[in-house]
């Protein structure tokens, strides 16, 4: 387990045959095979004066210090720059624990993944703010190196090296 730039730094370099992440930007060395599509949706915590709104429009956030990651998905970036989120950084964090826990103490609003949260112990404890339909959605991907031969359990992902 690590944060998902480190997980595909990881493939690349070989330090590892196989990864789960996010794709940043598609690299040519790498094969990506889509798993799942994660909803994500942007939070506040409980002190945040949009806590327990209902009748926001995006342009209300626009001027909203925004919690990061440290790098940021795609998706994440897009929703961001639809909108005209993020000018004001309120912190940037390594893990989505950090950025639940900063967004849960009034540092920012961010985007977090829904499932994680739904699954925390503070999902009651952060709001919701965009309307499900405007909430980015993010593909989740196996990755490999392409052309490596690998062992038996990922060679769905890497260069087939013959019958098993």
């Amino acid at each position: 387990m690590a944060p998902w730039p480190y997980v595909t730094h990881s493939v690349r370099s070989d330090e590892v045959e196989l990864g789960i992440g996010f794709e940043a930007e598609p690299d040519p060395s790498l094969v990506y095979l889509p798993v799942a599509d994660e909803p994500n949706q942007l939070y506040c915590g409980p002190n945040h004066p949009l806590y327990g709104r209902r009748d926001l429009a995006m342009s209300d956030l626009d001027d909203e210090p925004f919690i990061l990651p440290l790098e940021e998905p795609r998706e994440y970036l897009g929703f961001r720059r639809k909108f005209s989120m993020g000018r004001r950084v309120g912190g940037v964090a390594d893990t989505v624990q950090e950025r639940m826990w900063l967004i849960k103490l009034g540092f920012g609003i961010g985007i977090l993944p829904q499932p994680i949260v739904d699954a925390s112990d503070v999902a009651t404890e952060l709001w919701p703010l965009a309307p499900p339909a405007d909430a980015p959605v993010s593909t989740v991907y196996f990755m490999a190196k392409r052309n490596r031969e690998c062992s038996k359990p990922p060679r769905c992902c890497c260069r087939p090296s013959g019958p098993t």
